[in-house]
């Protein structure tokens, strides 16, 4: 697991189609974001603010699912983001945008601050305790709230990663274009690429659903 100290600091390479991190050894680094994975952004986003109303996402990476969620019929957009170069990277993203918040922070130390409850929550982390994150949702859900966290099994060195094509390394490629449904998702995770946990808020706990 990685520290919280870590990726708060950790230096960060940010271009228009991924971003890696430099291990703290240096001697090689992480992927963190990548364009390939842009239209499964998309899909999550797509289904996290089909109620509309006021949306949380922790982590903004190139701003994918963000870009997709402002032009949604949405009240607010609210993003935590951990790493202080992906943070700034963030607030410059937002300035033109008057509903929207960039918080600078982990989730954990940032979710029982916040006052809003949320309509629907996403995280697409590289680690986290799911557990831990959807009793800390309940802090911030509306009634009725959709949140997804999914989990990329995914990472190598950036150079090899670079000189390789995304979708050799994202097997299936076509998962990246097809429709958001529970089959498509029962394949990533059947064939060990995705861990993806889906849930509905009912007022009280989450509960399983992809509707």
């Amino acid at each position: 697991m990685i520290s919280q100290n870590t990726k708060k600091f950790n230096v960060v390479n940010i271009t228009p189609n991924s971003i890696h991190y430099t291990k703290p050894d240096g001697s090689n680094s992480q992927l963190l974001a990548h364009i390939g994975f842009k239209n499964l952004e998309e899909r999550h986003a797509e289904v996290v603010s089909q109620n509309g109303g006021h949306i949380l996402e922790v982590g903004f990476g190139l701003g994918c699912s963000a870009n997709k969620f402002i032009s949604s019929s949405i009240a607010s957009y609210t993003c935590v983001e951990i790493n202080n170069t992906i943070y700034q990277h963030a607030l410059t993203w937002a300035e033109d945008k008057s509903n929207v918040t960039i918080i600078n922070g982990s989730w954990e130390e940032v979710f029982p601050t916040l006052t809003t409850k949320y309509d629907g929550v996403y995280y697409s982390p590289l680690d986290v305790d799911y557990n831990q994150f959807f009793e800390a949702c309940k802090l911030v859900s509306e009634t009725g709230s959709i949140v997804s966290a999914q989990g990329i099994i995914f990472a190598g060195d950036a150079n090899l990663i670079d000189s390789m094509n995304i979708d050799y390394l994202a097997q299936p490629p076509h998962y990246f274009d097809d429709e958001f449904n529970p089959q498509l998702y029962s394949g990533l995770v059947d064939a060990n690429y995705y861990n993806v946990y889906w849930r509905y808020f009912n007022g009280t706990d989450f509960v399983k659903t992809l509707s």
